[in-house]
């Protein structure tokens, strides 16, 4: 990451003037920005449970869980680095430090947290579309630097928050709702329960 946010500056820079100034990009990449807002996730989360039966409540549960965390963390440290964002900074990168009164701050990405969060979920429920889900959040990633509002490293950071939240959270979920299902029945039960 320290290597990432040495280059930022060159990095954004060359995205900006190969990639950035093509206007025909700013509809796709407000399309992929809006797409991880709360409301869209919880209504694609709902059809979600509606259309696949299989997901049943301990889906919502877990998206829920997973997006709190990540948007708790992604807050907390925002406000602990306090790095201005490219606009603000006439692209330089800036830390201003621990800033508690203002939120308005890019590192992590938010949206890239989201994003990865949430491809992080889904991916867990359906292995099979793992990829198709990442790509998604890459998109949304690059939604961002098109719109200027982050660096590299903010993205970067950002996604690897997500991605890890999400991880975590799920992992010890399954092993509580696991541990939770053996002390009921008992370890004969759950075995002649498996193989019936």
């Amino acid at each position: 990451m320290p290597v990432v946010m040495l280059v930022d500056r060159p990095l954004y820079e060359a995205y900006g003037r190969w990639v950035g100034g093509l206007i025909s990009l700013d509809w796709a990449a407000q399309f992929f920005t809006n797409a991880v807002a709360v409301q869209w996730i919880g209504l694609g989360a709902i059809v979600l449970v509606i259309a696949d039966r299989r997901l049943r409540w301990w889906f919502m549960g877990e998206v829920t869980a997973v997006m709190i965390a990540q948007a708790g963390v992604v807050e907390v440290v925002k406000r602990l680095f306090g790095r201005l964002r490219p606009e603000k900074a006439a692209h330089l990168t800036i830390f201003r430090g621990p800033d508690f009164a203002h939120s308005n701050y890019c590192f992590p990405s938010g949206h890239a947290a989201a994003a990865f969060a949430l491809a992080g979920v889904l991916s867990a429920w359906y292995p099979r579309w793992r990829w198709a889900f990442i790509a998604v959040a890459i998109c949304v990633c690059l939604a961002r630097l098109q719109l200027q509002r982050h660096f590299p490293s903010d993205l970067l950071f950002g996604a690897w928050v997500g991605w890890v939240l999400a991880g975590g959270i799920l992992t010890c979920q399954r092993r509580w709702t696991h541990r939770q299902r053996r002390a009921r029945t008992g370890p004969g039960d759950e075995r002649a329960a498996t193989q019936a």
